[in-house]
Parts: C-alpha cells; sequence; structure tokens
C-alpha cells in the first residue's frame, strides 16, 4: 500500500492531533520534523497543519496538492497571526499562528502551476510562515514558466533571507541556519 494509502482526512487528523487544544488550553507538540510525501495530502492536511505547534520541518513532495492545496496553503499563510472567535457563544480565544514556528517547507512535485506558486509566493512576501528559512517548490510546473523567474524575484526582494530551492543547486548563496 505504502504512503498513497494515507488520506487527505487521515493528515488532517494527524495535524488536528498536533494542534493547539480548542477552548481548553495550548498543547505542546512534541514533532519538529514531519514527513508527510507520499501521501494524499491536500487542502484539508495543509489547514490543519498550518496549526501544529511546534512544527519547524515539514514535507510534502510527492502529495498532489494542485490547485486546491495551493489554495488552502496560500490561504493558511495569509491568516497568519490573525485570532479566532469559534470556541462557541460569546467565548473568544486566540488561534495560535499559523505556521509560526516553521522554518523549512518542501512541496516539490505536489502538482502547482504558476497560478498556485504565486498565491504562495505572495502569501510568503506578504509574512506569512515568518520564520521560514527554506522553501523547496522543484518538480512542480509552474517551475518551468517563463514568467517564474519574475515570480522567484519578487519573493526574494520581499524576504531576502528565505532559501528557495526550485532544482538541484539552486540558492548556494543563501545560507539556512
Amino acid at each position: 500500500m505504502g504512503n498513497a494509502a494515507v488520506s487527505d482526512a487521515d493528515v488532517a487528523a494527524l495535524g488536528a492531533a498536533l494542534g493547539p487544544g480548542r477552548c481548553k488550553g495550548g498543547s505542546e507538540s512534541a514533532v519538529a520534523h514531519l514527513d508527510v510525501s507520499g501521501t494524499a495530502a491536500g487542502p484539508q492536511a495543509v489547514s490543519a497543519l498550518s496549526l501544529a505547534e511546534g512544527l519547524c520541518h515539514l514535507s510534502m513532495v510527492g502529495c498532489q496538492l494542485g490547485a486546491s492545496g495551493a489554495t488552502a496553503l496560500a490561504s493558511s499563510l495569509e491568516a497568519a497571526g490573525r485570532g479566532s472567535t469559534d470556541c462557541g457563544k460569546n467565548e473568544s480565544s486566540p488561534v495560535a499562528p499559523r505556521w509560526a514556528e516553521l522554518r523549512e517547507l518542501c512541496i516539490s512535485g505536489t502538482g502547482l502551476g504558476i497560478e498556485d506558486l504565486k498565491a504562495v509566493f505572495g502569501a510568503l512576501a506578504a509574512g506569512g510562515a515568518p520564520k521560514l528559512q527554506s522553501l523547496e517548490v522543484g518538480a512542480n510546473p509552474g517551475t518551468r514558466e517563463d514568467v517564474f523567474q519574475e515570480l522567484l524575484g519578487s519573493l526574494r526582494d520581499a524576504r531576502p533571507q528565505l532559501a528557495v530551492y526550485w532544482r538541484s543547486g539552486d540558492d548556494l548563496g543563501t545560507q539556512v541556519q
């Protein structure tokens, strides 16, 4: 069966278990590195994992995120730092910042086109995942588009400390610490 038997909902359930307690205090995640590569992780998983406390490295290589997963990723990056009041009537509990500790994100081979990458890069340029140091986006159709270099340049202008890898040997000048 392999990793492909692990569904989007399965990975989302794992993400929910690693996230903060809803309306009853927070919980600490013991998982700093998570590799769900090759699973069927998609938009549900992305949304749930975005709240996983202490998650520093996430690898989703080969997960077919496509447009819906990219939309969920961009949305969760844009939501970084916003609070929530969905705990019930007249209750308010701030939600932990999304991707608060994330330093490395590997989304290579996830079926992202140029519009998908544009959404994700835009959310990162606007400050999503503020501690992110390394982003791997290789083997995605969008990286082969002519406009990709311009898109990459805009992200680098906004986040010069962010190393972006899209093919072997890229970004040798930027060191991840």
